[in-house]
């Protein structure tokens, strides 16, 4: 096992190097084979020695491309509602719903992810991932005796361009039509936007 996580370790820096290597040579297309290739490494590398790492949602019907989402938390569900790129006004925007949310957090992200705890470990911009071996949900289980309530229970990633949310929660629901903002959050809060009892998230 050794040997071979010491092989990964040096696969690793290898693409790393070619991906350093593509971007002197503004390379793109080189440089999106060799970054494909790392990631994939990242997480192969931080599945062996047990860390927690993030890969793609495959159920996710659409990338979080957008800067940033509206979020909206009461205590059970949460919903992202995502403005989608476009010059058309109202926005239309896409939206994300958690439900049996146990923890929602939210945090800056530059352009090179290197802040991130997840940076090198499989995560990406613009993308929707789920988390592997998630600290977080350790955390939270020390917590309690019941194994069988975590069965479902998922840490979730949403990298935006500007902001990565990430939540554990039991389920994800991705609705791929399309509302204004307005719409989304009536049906994220039950109250108009237009209605006095309306309070502003």
């Amino acid at each position: 096992m050794g040997d071979n996580i010491e092989h990964i370790r040096e696969r690793l820096e290898t693409i790393r190097a070619a991906c350093d290597e593509a971007v002197r040579r503004r390379d793109g297309a080189e440089y999106s084979a060799a970054h494909d290739q790392m990631l994939l490494v990242e997480r192969e590398l931080a599945s062996l020695e047990m860390q927690e790492y993030a890969e793609p949602i495959k159920e996710a019907a659409w990338r979080p491309a957008y800067p940033e989402p509206l979020i909206w938390h009461d205590g059970h569900t949460a919903w992202l509602i995502c403005p989608q790129p476009s010059s058309r006004r109202p926005l239309l925007c896409k939206a994300i719903k958690f439900g049996h949310v146990l923890g929602l957090r939210v945090s800056v992200v530059s352009d090179t992810l290197e802040e991130q705890p997840l940076n090198g470990k499989g995560l990406e911009s613009c993308m929707a991932l789920q988390v592997k071996n998630s600290r977080w949900i350790s955390n939270l289980r020390a917590t309690y005796d019941e194994d069988q309530y975590w069965s479902d229970v998922r840490h979730f990633a949403m990298c935006f361009e500007d902001s990565l949310v990430e939540v554990v929660a039991k389920s994800v629901e991705w609705i791929d039509s399309e509302n204004t903002l307005a719409v989304w959050v009536e049906n994220a809060t039950g109250v108009a936007v237009n209605s006095p009892t309306f309070n502003a998230i």
